[in-house]
């Protein structure tokens, strides 16, 4: 399954500890946003999704529900933190 998300950014797992001592491939991220497509959800729902295990190309994120996202415009302040910082999670 392929789902859609606007207004999207990419966020730490709220349930995650960080030590200082972590690899950064080993922290959790999951996607949030509005979603479309989704079988579980009216279009225009905002959803956290479960942890991102794969980025399978810019656009395109696979959780480990399984399902697959592919993402549209980013969130303005996801996109401003991304600018600030010459970097996207």
């Amino acid at each position: 399954m392929q789902v859609v998300l606007q207004d999207w950014a990419l966020i730490l797992d709220p349930s995650y500890q960080i030590t200082g001592y972590e690899a950064p491939e080993t922290i959790p991220y999951k996607l949030t946003g509005k979603c479309y497509g989704h079988d579980r959800f009216e279009d225009g729902t905002e959803i956290t999704t479960s942890v991102v295990i794969e980025k399978i190309d810019d656009e395109t994120y696979k959780t480990a529900s399984g399902t697959i996202y592919k993402v549209g415009k980013k969130n303005v302040n996801y996109e401003l933190f991304c600018q600030e910082y010459n970097s996207c999670l």
